[in-house]
């Protein structure tokens, strides 16, 4: 499913590139359809930055009541007479509110984490590491490793690293940036000193699931196409 949910990602990214350069096409030519102006309007309908602005805007206009509703129209050029207007009531405001800063966590499943600095000891002591060669601190939660890295099991070395499924927690600031809160890691699936690389035994579970998933899915697939 996570292929499917980047698939989608990248659709939506290309229609609304194909949105914009068809409106700056009709914009250059002097003639802009409305049916133009709709759709790209709606392509930037879960664009997080004008997302959050609209709430920042709406909860604003909340604090006066005298604002009734809000009148929007689309003019293309000053020249010409409005295409198009659309009244929101004051009831419906609260629709276009965030009611949350925190976005879906985002799961890398095959993530590379080079480790710098391990937890030797018990407790909750964050780990350092460099991912995509940026600096992180995370959260081991994969008691099994964690457990075989304190028996010595797991040696680390310089150029250590992990291949792992890792957790990123985000919420969006004031002006509809992704800010990352949280790194976690909840399975580690394969480790390396540097020289010898070694897949665990939650990992071998994990991926096994994985691939089931994958399987049924695919039948999904070839079952509703026939």
């Amino acid at each position: 499913m996570d292929v499917l949910n980047k698939e989608v990602a990248k659709l939506t990214i290309e229609e609304k590139t194909l949105n914009i350069e068809k409106l700056k096409s009709e914009i250059n030519k002097g003639v802009v359809k409305p049916d133009t102006i709709t759709s790209t309007v709606q392509n930037f309908d879960y664009d997080l930055k004008v997302v959050t602005r609209r709430s920042n805007f709406y909860r604003e206009l909340l604090d006066y009541e005298k604002v009734t509703a809000i009148g929007f129209t689309a003019i293309p050029d000053p020249s010409v007479k409005p295409i198009e207007k659309s009244i929101i009531q004051r009831n419906d405001f609260s629709k276009f509110i965030l009611s949350t800063d925190k976005l879906p966590v985002n799961v890398i499943e095959d993530a590379t984490i080079e480790i710098i600095a391990p937890v030797l000891n018990d407790g909750t002591y964050l780990w350092k590491g460099l991912y995509n060669g940026r600096p992180i601190s995370f959260s081991m939660l994969d008691e099994v490793f964690k457990n075989d890295v304190l028996r010595g099991n797991v040696s680390f070395a310089h150029g250590s690293t992990i291949h792992c499924v890792m957790n990123i927690n985000r919420r969006l600031n004031e002006v509809g940036e992704v800010i990352v809160t949280k790194y976690s890691v909840p399975t580690v699936l394969t480790w390396s000193d540097g020289i010898v690389s070694e897949e665990t035994a939650q990992g071998n579970i994990y991926r096994r699931k994985q691939r089931l998933a994958a399987d049924q899915y695919n039948l999904f697939v070839q079952t509703e196409r026939h």
